[in-house]
């Protein structure tokens, strides 16, 4: 029988104790614990730091730090701050921070005076943290309980860059509460203010003697840590499930949030972002290398995978994620994610062209139609609004026979879209229909009717809010007045058209603007009202301001696009 030397223990520290001590060598401390790389990026603000010394200040507990003590060293360790360099403390054993990592960066960064970085901000937070004596004696002073809690004990340098030399002469670091110092006691001493060098002994020497309760995790296997990991932080600030796969997936050659991995496929300057699809969920990547490594992509199936799984299909999986991108931007004129009516079909749209692209065959118009009608199909549908990852798996088994049987695809239609559905939808990008309708609106490429111009429906999308998405009656127009505000805000009223046209346009009623923004000052308008699929002909509500003859004229309009795109 293998002996378990594994062990926990549970130790108080002294805060003093806790805190790096200067080297020899110039600038830099001892430290006996490692921050690792699969750790989340540093999430605090200002109003935490200072909450983190008010509790010390009134000895209310921490909670515990949770460490991983191992002989093993792991690559690529966070720094602590941006201007605190680290050196381990001699010896052969590694402390790693499992849990705790925000209070501990907190707290010594703000010992130190350190700078930290945060992803939000373009300059580093500088965490230097003092505490108001004075404050601290008004705070003592008072009896009231709710009073107390409103009086105001610590300050970071952003709070203090308009006190005067008076008020900020009564400002301790809190690097000097925890060592107590013979100078700033003396300053209040040898004044008039004996009664707040009396206090500030008094606080110092409490928080010295405030502890730190440290769990020691030893002779852990490092497969056991990142399992640990995982249980230890659901606990508290949930970790996304993305930060839960880095730890688990983390080795000395791959970190999937590094520079050649996620960073270089969603980060700045990255592949999606030249695409204007940085945003799209980061999941639905990993869902992808799910459902080419094990065939299915439910959350669970997420955990089985492995680095190299990662490694091995990471360049393959990125192209075809790539190339669906690229299908849906070239082929369907969606230009942006927002009106991507659900986004897990790009799991199975990514697979289609894994699929392809394993296989080597050749993109023929039939396929790209037969691929086109599948995305109708399952918008129309709205098959993607309930159980993704079956209706996912689904679609990824009728790709397989696809390609390797070479037979048609036996997606259909099931869903009857009535005029009464459409007339019934509201502009609501929450909406998987709404978003379907206004892919088709797209896909129609659809011209600004005021000036003969292509309309850019990424600008229209991103660069301006969606109430500005222009609504053919317009919603404060004196013929919108005779109507309710849902009825006004119908999917069916809208189109996409630039912010300019739609600013000149105003609130003019629709047979006002047809002809003197529209009719006279575009010759192409017959054809530039027909790429919005609105009704242009002499009958057209639009010419005399009939609202409800309007909408019915455009859901047959709408229902014969469906007709052709689906069917």
């Amino acid at each position: 029988m293998v002996e378990d030397d594994r062990s926990i223990a549970i130790n108080p520290i002294d805060i003093d104790e806790f805190v790096p001590t200067k080297t020899n060598e110039d600038g830099k401390f001892r430290y006996s614990y490692t921050i690792p790389q699969f750790q989340r990026d540093f999430v605090w603000e200002y109003k935490d730091v200072k909450d983190l010394w008010d509790s010390i200040y009134r000895n209310y507990p921490l909670g515990s730090f949770m460490i991983w003590e191992s002989q093993e060293e792991l690559s690529n360790n966070r720094q602590i701050a941006e201007n605190i360099s680290l050196v381990k403390t001699e010896g052969n054993t590694f402390k790693y921070i499992l849990d705790g990592q925000q209070r501990i960066t907190s707290l010594i960064v703000s010992v130190l005076g350190g700078l930290k970085r945060k992803e939000n901000r373009k300059r580093p937070m500088d965490l230097a943290v003092y505490l108001s004596l004075k404050n601290a004696k008004i705070e003592i002073d008072e009896i009231n309980f709710e009073n107390k809690k409103k009086i105001q004990l610590f300050f970071t340098k952003n709070d203090i860059k308009k006190w005067t030399e008076e008020e900020k002469k009564y400002l301790i670091d809190v690097k000097q509460l925890i060592t107590f110092n013979d100078e700033i006691y003396s300053k209040f001493y040898d004044t008039e203010e004996k009664e707040l060098a009396k206090l500030y002994q008094k606080i110092s020497h409490r928080i010295n003697k405030y502890k730190l309760s440290i769990i020691t995790l030893k002779n852990i296997p490092r497969e056991e840590v990142c399992e640990l990991f995982t249980r230890v932080n659901t606990q508290g600030k949930k970790l996304s499930t993305i930060d839960l796969i880095t730890a688990y997936t983390y080795s000395d050659d791959f970190y999937l949030r590094g520079d050649n991995y996620l960073e270089k496929l969603f980060g700045g300057a990255g592949d999606l972002e030249r695409l204007n699809y940085e945003n799209i969920d980061e999941l639905l990547f990993i869902r992808l290398i799910s459902m080419i490594k094990l065939g299915q992509c439910a959350e669970s199936d997420l955990f089985e995978l492995k680095s190299k799984d990662f490694k091995e299909n990471w360049k393959i999986a990125s192209d075809s994620f790539i190339e669906a991108i690229q299908f849906l931007r070239n082929h369907l004129n969606i230009m942006s994610p927002t009106i991507l009516p659900y986004s897990p079909m790009l799991v199975s749209l990514a697979y289609f062209f894994y699929l392809i692209r394993k296989n080597r065959v050749v993109e023929t118009n039939k396929i790209k139609d037969s691929i086109e009608k599948w995305f109708w199909i399952k918008s129309l549908n709205e098959d993607y609004r309930g159980a993704t990852n079956e209706e996912i798996k689904k679609d990824c088994t009728e790709f397989n026979n696809f390609i390797k049987n070479n037979n048609g695809f036996s997606f259909s239609l099931t869903r009857n879209i009535t005029k009464e559905i459409l007339l019934d939808e509201k502009l609501n990008l929450s909406s998987g229909f709404c978003k379907t309708i206004l892919c088709i609106f797209a896909k129609n490429k659809p011209f600004d009717f005021t000036n003969h111009k292509e309309v850019n429906i990424y600008d229209v999308l991103v660069e301006y809010k969606k109430s500005e998405l222009h609504h053919i009656f317009p919603q404060k127009s004196r013929i919108a007045s005779e109507h309710s505000k849902d009825k006004i805000n119908k999917i069916l009223n809208i189109c996409f058209l630039p912010k300019s046209s739609n600013g000149s346009i105003s609130n003019d009623n629709p047979s006002v603007y047809f002809i003197k923004k529209v009719k006279e000052k575009n010759s192409h308008y017959i054809e530039d009202i027909k790429s919005n699929i609105i009704p242009e002909g002499d009958e057209s509500g639009i010419w005399n301001d009939k609202y409800e003859k309007f909408l019915e004229q455009r859901s047959d309009l709408i229902l014969n696009e469906i007709k052709r795109l689906a069917t």
